[in-house]
């Protein structure tokens, strides 16, 4: 209901610019023609100064509409009585047609009866003046013509009404699909930087409403700094008038980050005229974009511990080797017994153990090296930069750390650690050699009692 008063107003606005065009026009007109005598009565001012306090006040919108084709035909009224000319006559069927404006049924049947007894008012008042030589006949023709006038703006306001209903109808479910598939859709003006927005502006309802009414210059203090490159690269492609599609982050006043899709399309008017305007899709993406965090995430780490899987260690290894090739150890990490703690308490419990001991593995040494959860209670550290001496100290705090009791739902739980260590030393190892060869050091500790750590090197001494 709102908005057919809303839609009313508007169109009273339009109403009366149209008749106040028409009548300054006219009165110009008569007064070069027939000088100012034409100007009195001032029924046209006195008319016009009402419905212009009306609209202005945006009270009684719908009286003002029925207000205003009232008098239209007061105006014709008292301008057939003071000036009875056929052309003023012919006039007076404006006010019938103009009425066709509300698209309302009844305001274009009271229009019609307000011509048709007009018609007959001048016919039978001014009969010799703009009628010479007609009889009844000629009246009654008159009134078909406006009962003809009449009903075929009847049939066309309900054809208008029609298209109207399906346009709308078509915009509100391409506007809800654009909103429910987070899509807004834009106009920025190249020589104005005017961003206007077309629809789905409740997508980013929580941005403040000068990123779409203002300048696009504005866009930049929502965007990623990190992005910042990538859309001022941007107005190249509109000069060139390519079609581009970027992707960038924005931020909210809420401090939270999306990710949004932009394809812009330069309207080329002609080849090789400049490009001034751009229509564009700016899509939300930030749910795709976590999706696919999430699943490269789960591709490269372990889901029980969150820690790299052998995936993952393999890229870090090669970045890592590419820095460093000298002074790089492995360490292979395997608790002592854990089969027979998962046989004991159950596997859920076994689980909760291997993240703490994921925890504590982190705890024991630099974010700048590597941790891996490889198999079961199996575990891979590489770290660089560092000596054997080092390395001696860090697997002896490694089988410390993990040696301390857990707590895990009132079972206190004792276990020990088998560790062994490989050195990067040529050129042709790569990672799944040293793990190989750091297990088989693993072992050695095992055969010989458990809960210590052993070099491959001190091995292969061994065996020479």
């Amino acid at each position: 209901m709102e908005q057919n008063v809303t839609l009313t107003h508007k169109r009273n606005i339009i109403l009366f610019r149209l008749l106040f065009g028409y009548y300054i026009f006219n009165m110009v007109f008569s007064v070069i023609s027939l000088g100012f005598s034409v100007l009195f009565p001032p029924i046209g001012f006195v008319f016009f100064a009402i419905i212009g306090v009306l609209i202005w006040k945006q009270k009684m919108r719908r009286f003002t509409m029925w207000f205003s084709i009232f008098m239209i035909f007061v105006y014709f009224y008292f301008l057939l009585d003071g000036h009875p000319y056929l052309v003023n006559y012919i006039f007076m069927w404006v006010g019938l047609i103009i009425s066709a404006i509300y698209q309302n049924y009844r305001v274009t049947i009271f229009a019609g009866c307000l011509s048709i007894l007009l018609t007959v008012y001048a016919f039978f008042q001014f009969r010799e003046e703009i009628f010479l030589g007609a009889d009844l006949i000629d009246l009654s023709f008159l009134v078909l013509f406006g009962l003809f006038i009449t009903v075929f703006l009847l049939f066309f306001t309900k054809f208008v009404s029609h298209l109207y209903v399906e346009a709308k109808q078509s915009k509100d479910k391409l506007n809800f699909i654009l909103d429910s598939s987070n899509i807004v859709t834009f106009s920025y003006d190249m020589c104005s930087q005017k961003l206007s927005l077309t629809s789905g502006k409740r997508v980013f309802s929580q941005l403040p409403t000068d990123y779409f009414s203002k300048s696009g210059v504005l866009w930049s203090q929502y965007i990623h700094p990190d992005d910042l490159g990538v859309v001022e690269n941007i107005k190249q492609h509109f000069i060139s008038g390519k079609v581009h599609t970027v992707e960038y982050r924005i931020i909210l006043p809420t401090n939270q980050i999306h990710w949004v899709q932009c394809r812009y399309i330069p309207m080329v008017v002609e080849e090789g005229a400049p490009v001034q305007k751009v229509e564009g899709i700016l899509v939300d993406i930030t749910e795709r974009k976590e999706r696919e965090e999430e699943i490269t995430y789960l591709a490269y780490h372990d889901q029980l511990t969150g820690l790299p899987n052998r995936s993952k260690l393999q890229t870090d290894f090669a970045s890592l080797l590419a820095e460093n090739e000298e002074k790089v150890f492995l360490i292979f990490i395997d608790l002592d017994e854990f089969k027979a703690i998962n046989d004991t308490f159950g596997h859920v419990l076994g689980d909760q153990l291997l993240q703490i001991v994921a925890k504590r593995l982190k705890n024991c040494i630099r974010e700048k090296h590597i941790i891996s959860r490889i198999s079961g209670d199996e575990f891979v550290v590489v770290i660089s930069g560092v000596t054997v001496l080092q390395v001696t100290t860090i697997a002896k705090r490694i089988k410390t750390t993990l040696a301390t009791p857990y707590a895990i739902e009132n079972n206190e739980i004792d276990i020990t650690t088998s560790i062994g260590i490989y050195r990067y030393s040529d050129k042709n190892d790569d990672l799944n050699e040293m793990i190989k060869r750091a297990d088989f050091a693993m072992y050695r500790v095992k055969k010989q009692g458990k809960n210590d750590f052993c070099f491959y090197e001190d091995i292969e001494k061994n065996v020479n």
